[in-house]
C-alpha cells in the first residue's frame, strides 16, 4: 500500500475518534421536560429530594421514590411530601 493511503486512512479514523469524544452526550428533552417516558422530573430534584406520600382508596399510604412528582394511579391522592 502507498503510504498516502495508510496516513488518510488514519487521519479519517482520529477524526471520528475525536468527534465521538468531544459530542455532547446529554439525552434531548421533548417538549414537557421529560428525558424519557419514565415520568421522572428533570429539574430541581436532587437526591437528597424528599418522597412524595401518598394515599390509596383503601386508606394505605406509600411513598414515591424521590424525582416523581404525582402519584402512580389516577385514583391515588398526594397527601405531601416527607
Amino acid at each position: 500500500m502507498e503510504k498516502k493511503y495508510i496516513i488518510g486512512g488514519l487521519a479519517i479514523v482520529g477524526a471520528i475518534a475525536l468527534f465521538a469524544y468531544l459530542k455532547p452526550t446529554t439525552p434531548k428533552k421533548n417538549s414537557e421536560g421529560f428525558f424519557g417516558a419514565s415520568g421522572r422530573r428533570t429539574k430541581g430534584i436532587s437526591s437528597s429530594a424528599k418522597q412524595l406520600q401518598c394515599r390509596r382508596p383503601n386508606g394505605s399510604y406509600y411513598l414515591q421514590p424521590s424525582g416523581y412528582d404525582s402519584c402512580t394511579y389516577g385514583s391515588d391522592k398526594e397527601v405531601g411530601y416527607v
